[in-house]
């Protein structure tokens, strides 16, 4: 039976490990999404956008 509770216990461990190695690599990738995100994300951008379509509701602007 102690041969069965040491899977689990091995599994966690390795995904943990995991973890520990993969958490930083998705900080720093979300750290650059967030900043090209805020790059394009301007109010100049939503209405050059808004002007491409006429029937764009006003609400959906950043300044809004």
């Amino acid at each position: 039976m102690s041969g069965s509770l040491r899977i689990p216990t091995a599994a966690a461990k390795i995904q943990k490990a995991l973890q520990r190695k993969i958490e930083p690599l998705f900080k720093e990738m979300n750290k650059v999404m967030d900043r090209e995100n805020d790059r394009i994300d301007t109010t100049e951008n939503y209405h050059r956008e808004q002007a491409r379509c006429s029937k764009w509701q006003a609400s959906k602007t950043a300044d809004s």
